[in-house]
């Protein structure tokens, strides 16, 4: 008689979710290489490289907010032509009070669409608490 071994359905949703999390990882940071980095090449502006912070807006753009096609065209075209222009967004009076407009709100609403657990975390700190390997449960003396 043959014995096949228990596996728990629990234990399989979470290989399979940590796989597809690796995979869209690999994928994204693929995309990223290959035409995000491309498109905002290192420029430096008043000794800071503007490539690097475009990157890091279009990278919370793309990962960060509710999927409104529309606003989220505006805030990446926005990005672009403030790097063309040599212009550091994180600096600038004009982008901010565009991202307080349209990308915070989009956030949120990201955050709305989350579980219960999800929408209330905004609400408590945004620390974490430690975790529990951190704990020290003997001290030498």
């Amino acid at each position: 008689m043959a014995r096949e071994s228990y596996t728990s359905p629990r234990k399989d949703s979470e290989r399979i979710a940590q796989m597809l999390r690796s995979i869209v990882q690999d994928g994204t940071k693929a995309f990223k290489k290959n035409t995000i980095d491309v498109m905002f090449p290192k420029k430096i502006v008043d000794g800071k490289d503007i490539g690097e912070v475009s990157r890091r807006w279009i990278m919370t753009i793309c990962g960060s907010l509710q999927n409104e096609e529309e606003k989220i065209e505006q805030l990446l075209l926005a990005v672009w032509c403030f790097y063309q222009d040599g212009v550091n967004i994180d600096e600038d009076e004009i982008w901010h009070l565009k991202w307080l407009k349209d990308g915070i709100p989009l956030f949120m609403k990201k955050v709305n669409d989350l579980p219960g657990t999800g929408r209330v975390a905004p609400m408590a700190s945004l620390e974490k608490p430690p975790k529990k390997d951190d704990i020290e449960w003997w001290k030498p003396e």
